[in-house]
């Protein structure tokens, strides 16, 4: 199909010219772009391929609204998934947090800050203290990346594990604070 076209664009004098090696030629030059023609090339809904839930990638589609591409799923299924409203909200700050919070107890905190050095990034900060048993880093990158659109990048903060025996040893009791400072505003400087 493209190797038609192009010979057709170099005109009926050329292709007269050149003789009958010309059209193999063409198709071995343009055939590498063969798949990137196919995505680009319009649909009968005026769509074009890459962007037409119905064409022939779904999988490269799905990326685009956050949903991880599942190689072992039908065509039909990845559709299904991408029109499904739990794919809505993929990528969403919302389904962000909560995905990383099915792996934390306690406090559940988690801190993302958007566009933090650039549009296309965020910074996620996640408390080791409240890990659920089990749960590591990884996990938590894992998680992370489920929800993770694409053209978006990640990096994480993990604050470390700090008990009130651990402050006492860094910072000494109450009662030590007490006698150097009298108040909380001598204990700021």
């Amino acid at each position: 199909m493209i190797a038609e076209r192009v010979a057709a664009g170099l005109g009926a004098g050329f292709n007269r010219n050149a003789g009958p090696l010309l059209l193999p030629l063409i198709e071995a030059l343009t055939g590498p772009v063969a798949g990137t023609d196919a995505l680009l090339a319009p649909t009968g809904r005026g769509w074009v391929n890459a962007f037409d839930i119905d064409g022939n990638a779904p999988a490269w589609l799905a990326q685009l609204v956050g949903v991880r591409p599942d190689p072992t799923l039908t065509p039909t299924q990845q559709r299904d998934i991408i029109r499904s409203r739990a794919a809505w909200v993929t990528g969403t700050y919302r389904a962000l947090l909560a995905t990383i919070r099915s792996a934390l107890t306690a406090e559940k905190r988690v801190v993302i800050d958007e566009r933090d050095a650039g549009a296309w990034h965020a910074t996620i900060r996640v408390y080791e203290s409240d890990f659920a048993v089990g749960t590591t880093q990884q996990t938590i990158r894992d998680l992370a990346e489920r929800h993770r659109p694409a053209g978006m990048t990640f990096d994480f903060v993990f604050y470390p594990s700090f008990s009130y025996a651990e402050a006492e040893l860094t910072a000494g009791t109450y009662a030590e604070a007490e006698l150097t400072a009298g108040t909380y505003a001598d204990v700021e400087e």
